[in-house]
């Protein structure tokens, strides 16, 4: 069963501020990125460290779930992926991080296509020329455990997205040329600059 899954736990270090917190048309960035996902008629989770969680929990509201970050040894985005498998081990994951505010439904439901319409995979995700774009993409639960069981074995090689796409048995979507800037992390206040909210 298809899930969506905000990531909103990184540490924003590079931007000075939680970017889950950012405004764009009076909504913070999470929960626009939480609306998106549910406007595709997914049940959504968000993910945040136990840090944030205060803040977020007033955000944060039913029918939306909101889950912290387990006790892992992994970072990045991988470790935000493997806590929501820990909460619920039979979803696969939509999975979109809170800052690309840019990226849009259409976007999203033509990756939702594909991975219906590809059901042996064990990822969906885009990629631009030689590149993957890791998110937003696909997770099946049965990618999920097998990297939880090598991570909790100490036998993780790569916690890279990209990595794990190139090992894994991952569907690729073309990335069209007219949607590129959709899939725009912004990670600093310089990122931000021209962007019209």
């Amino acid at each position: 069963m298809l899930h969506g899954l905000v990531l909103s736990g990184g540490e924003s270090r590079r931007m000075g501020q939680d970017k889950g917190l950012l405004i764009t048309d009076q909504k913070p960035w999470v929960v626009r990125a939480a609306r998106l996902l549910e406007s595709l008629y997914l049940p959504v989770t968000v993910v945040v460290r136990e840090a944030q969680l205060e803040s977020y929990s007033e955000l944060i509201q039913p029918p939306f779930e909101l889950i912290t970050d387990a006790d892992l040894p992994v970072g990045g985005p991988l470790k935000g992926m493997l806590s929501a498998h820990q909460h619920h081990p039979d979803r696969d994951w939509l999975v979109l991080p809170c800052d690309m505010p840019d990226m849009t439904a259409g976007i999203l439901s033509n990756l939702i296509d594909f991975y219906k319409a590809n059901p042996d995979c064990t990822a969906w995700a885009f990629r631009d020329e030689a590149r993957w774009q890791p998110l937003p993409g696909i997770y099946s639960a049965q990618l999920l455990a097998h990297l939880l069981e090598k991570l909790q074995e100490g036998e993780l090689k790569h916690s890279g997205l990209k990595q794990i796409l190139e090992e894994g048995y991952t569907g690729e979507m073309p990335v069209m040329e007219d949607f590129q800037s959709a899939f725009q992390n912004y990670n600093s206040p310089s990122d931000l600059e021209g962007r019209s909210d």
